[in-house]
């Protein structure tokens, strides 16, 4: 886990937590309120034993992107449960034991594209009832378990792509 960053309550930056293999939690960084950068977690490299996001809790809002990639124990993004809005993209990818988005439910502002994107065993999109638009693409691929799409029925304008592609069960 990260303690020892027990006390960290803002970061005027990016906050990148990648190739940790032994990492099963960001437990450490519930003091941490203000991400005015972006919040990476795996980047390219993952972290392959990363099953929570628990530590995130208290976080409302990202000034950039948030990256969540190649975590493949990751079944849930229980942590970033308050988090409301986004400056710029978000991009799940690969997150090949995700299950559910349900903790994205009051999130509502997206400064960028959303991106989901092969995370192989997601069903539905539950969680992001609360987003009404998407400033740049929203793209949806490759998700091969994904059945529905009404979790995004509030969705009134995208302004760039929308993109829906290679989901098998869908």
């Amino acid at each position: 886990d990260l303690t020892g960053l027990d006390n960290l309550s803002s970061i005027g930056g990016n906050i990148e937590i990648m190739n940790n293999d032994l990492l099963n939690s960001l437990a450490g960084l519930e003091s941490l309120s203000s991400i005015e950068g972006s919040l990476i977690i795996g980047g390219n490299e993952g972290n392959p034993n990363l099953s929570s996001l628990t530590g995130l809790d208290n976080v409302t809002s990202i000034g950039e992107n948030v990256w969540i990639e190649f975590n493949p124990a990751l079944t849930s993004l229980t942590g970033l449960d308050n988090l409301t809005s986004v400056g710029s993209d978000i991009w799940i990818y690969s997150n090949y034991g995700l299950t559910t988005l349900s903790s994205l439910s009051s999130l509502s502002t997206i400064g960028g594209s959303l991106s989901i994107d092969n995370n192989t065993v997601l069903t539905n999109l539950t969680g992001l009832e609360n987003i009404s638009s998407v400033v740049d693409d929203l793209e949806i691929e490759d998700n091969d378990s994904l059945t529905s799409l009404y979790a995004l029925t509030n969705i009134t304008s995208v302004g760039d792509d929308l993109i829906i592609y290679d989901n098998e069960a869908l």
